[in-house]
């Protein structure tokens, strides 16, 4: 579970906060998409959250222990791929840190390029892959560290219409399967109501909650096919805009 309660975040010289008053919970094995206008803090709330920085105030529970005993991974933008080695030797990089037994690590690499059909460029380079091959390795590489959370920073922002709905059912594949605990960043409406089971909304600076938006459907078969999306659509946009 994460928890959240009156986060703020204000940094050092700046006249007003990133972030005010955040409130929120999230169980686990649930999807959260936080969507907002540029410069609310969304990117800010996931730095938070994975450690990276602190809050000025309030309180963050992670797994209910606020002393981060969660194992949390994250996936950027720019996939963090190292372009000297190949795409098995970047997919198992995270488990060799951990020092995963190698037999262990040979089964687990073999089966995560099963299940992102990246069996084939195995031993690819990055500079030979395209951004929607780079990404998936991004997102097995982080998924082989087993984490409690995985927290996503526009991850498909630069892909293709027709690569990233594709990866974002390859992400929703990944959630059913690993029952993930996941919260992805986006500027995109429509990723936010598919890939969301809740979608919180951010107001425009200092970043605060307009809205923590019920997705029940999200996980419905041929659910972008369907009325129930094409509403929830409508519905965040419309808040998005009040």
């Amino acid at each position: 579970m994460i928890e959240i309660n009156g986060l703020t975040k204000k940094f050092d010289n700046a006249e007003s906060a990133v972030l005010e008053d955040i409130s929120f919970c999230l169980n686990a094995g649930e999807a959260l998409a936080v969507i907002g206008p540029s410069g609310c803090g969304k990117t800010t709330l996931l730095s938070i959250l994975a450690g990276l920085i602190p809050a000025t105030s309030g309180s963050l529970s992670l797994q209910g222990n606020q002393n981060r005993p969660a194992k949390i991974s994250i996936i950027l933008q720019d996939y963090g791929l190292f372009p000297w080695k190949t795409l098995a030797e970047n997919l198992a990089l995270g488990m060799k840190i951990q020092k995963v037994p190698a037999e262990l690590l040979a089964v687990k690499t073999k089966q995560l390029l099963s299940e992102l059909d990246l069996t084939p460029y195995a031993h690819y380079y990055p500079v030979q892959l395209s951004g929607g091959q780079k990404q998936r390795v991004a997102i097995a590489r982080a998924i082989a560290m087993e984490p409690d959370i995985l927290l996503m920073d526009e991850p498909f922002s630069s892909l293709d219409a027709i690569t990233r709905e594709h990866l974002q059912i390859v992400l929703k594949d990944m959630w059913r399967k690993k029952n993930l605990t996941f919260i992805i960043v986006t500027h995109s409406v429509e990723e936010a109501v598919f890939l969301g089971r809740f979608i919180l909304v951010l107001r425009n600076r200092p970043g605060r909650v307009r809205a923590m938006v019920d997705n029940p459907c999200h996980s419905m078969e041929n659910f972008r096919l369907s009325d129930a999306y094409f509403l929830k659509i409508k519905e965040v946009r419309q808040i998005l805009e009040s």
